[in-house]
């Protein structure tokens, strides 16, 4: 399942640009994030360290956990970036 979101945004001709430690997981893990909140804090910090890599204006992911994760690390972060599950951008692509 890696490659079929890749290669939908590539067909919608979005600027496609992949983080580095792009598979490593944000901290949201179902309700780790909510079980394990510290630790679950710490995932995150280190995935919003690859994303200031890429300086990204959308963030995009197929998984709504990781929506709602990735959208407090914007906040944490104080980013400018915005979160989008992979379907938003397909909606606003029609």
């Amino acid at each position: 399942m890696r490659t079929q979101p890749r290669e939908i945004l590539k067909l919608l001709a979005v600027d496609f640009v992949e983080m580095q430690h792009a598979d490593i997981c944000c901290g949201s893990a179902g309700t780790y994030n909510v079980t394990h909140n510290e630790l679950s804090m710490q995932i995150l910090d280190q995935k919003m360290n690859s994303v200031k890599g890429v300086k990204p204006d959308t963030i995009v992911t197929a998984n709504i956990g990781c929506v709602l994760q990735l959208r407090a690390g914007v906040a944490r972060h104080n980013l400018k970036a915005e979160v989008k599950h992979l379907i938003e951008l397909l909606d606003e692509a029609y």
